[in-house]
């Protein structure tokens, strides 16, 4: 995990990942990274806490930041299947 976030996002993380140890999403796969649900504004780190974040598996947390970033920056929905495919092909 790239070093972006504080101590208190790290700590709020590995309370998210063993409270939920199977992907919130799928509930297939292990859980490996926390996404924040707090849209579009995240909680400060210093305010961060586990029910911030759901534990999500690699493949589940880039369908979920995908969806995530084309709303934001107001995309039309048809064309989500396209973005999903573009980023589905980045993971392994």
């Amino acid at each position: 995990m790239e070093n972006v976030y504080g101590e208190g996002y790290r700590r709020a993380r590995d309370a998210a990942l063993l409270r939920n140890p199977t992907c919130q999403f799928c509930g297939l796969c292990p859980s490996q990274e926390a996404h924040h649900w707090a849209f579009p504004n995240y909680p400060p780190d210093s305010k961060v806490g586990p029910d911030d974040l759901t534990a999500l598996c690699g493949v589940c947390h880039t369908i979920a930041t995908t969806v995530r970033r084309h709303y934001r920056y107001g995309g039309n929905p048809s064309e989500i299947p396209k973005a999903l495919e573009e980023a589905l092909a980045q993971c392994d």
